[in-house]
């Protein structure tokens, strides 16, 4: 029992009336909602004109049914879409049985300078950086390793856009079952190159200070023994 409210009713006739008025079929969705506890409730409504014989319209059949649930999933996933689209960060799904990218937002897209959509259907691999001692295919395992180990991967990796630049990126994956590429890991990725760079700059700076530090005490230390003799 729906508990269909009067107003509700009487919008329920009107339909009925402009069906038997107009000969074509009306289909829209209503929204129930219950006095008692405020839950909404969405019902589907199709209307049908049913003529003669002689073709006049002389009923109109009606159909009703309960379709909260499937408004609800599409709600959640028009969310969920909107909050992949407008996330600061690059996502990107992969489908976990042959490393194919089946997904990924325009911030991704942008990070990688491809154009939306464009990496759907490649492989994972080519977004990593790879020379004659990174290989990007065996880069793209060890997360999935990783991934097989602890059901989570976090790391800074080598990638390189779609002209062939070299980037940082910070990476959080996981592993999710997605209705309908099966298992998939989810990466979220942020361009982290100027922080790296500033990184290796001051490790770089401190290494060669502290070679110039060693060289200093061996002249030092050779000036006193010269001094003793």
């Amino acid at each position: 029992d729906l508990g269909v409210p009067l107003d509700l009713a009487e919008k329920y006739q009107a339909a009925d009336q402009a069906v038997f008025q107009q000969g074509e079929m009306l289909e829209q969705v209503e929204i129930l909602e219950q006095p008692e506890t405020g839950e909404r409730r969405y019902i589907q409504m199709i209307k049908v004109p049913v003529p003669d014989a002689t073709g006049q319209i002389v009923e109109v059949q009606g159909m009703f049914w309960d379709v909260t649930d499937r408004i609800q999933i599409e709600k959640a996933q028009e969310l969920q879409s909107f909050l992949l689209q407008n996330i600061a960060e690059g996502v990107c799904l992969v489908r976990a049985i042959d490393e194919v990218i089946v997904y990924t937002n325009p911030k991704f897209d942008q990070i990688f300078g491809y154009d939306v959509g464009e990496l759907i259907g490649k492989p994972v691999s080519i977004l990593n950086y790879t020379d004659e001692t990174v290989d990007a295919k065996a880069a793209a395992h060890a997360i999935s390793k990783s991934l097989d180990l602890h059901g989570i991967y976090t790391g800074e990796v080598r990638n390189v856009t779609k002209n062939g630049v070299p980037f940082w990126s910070q990476i959080v994956a996981v592993r999710f079952e997605h209705p309908d590429h099966g298992l998939v890991q989810v990466g979220v990725q942020a361009d982290i190159t100027d922080r790296k760079e500033e990184e290796l700059h001051r490790q770089h700076t401190e290494h060669k200070l502290q070679a110039n530090a060693a060289q200093l005490k061996l002249v030092l230390e050779a000036a006193q023994m010269g001094t003793w003799e």
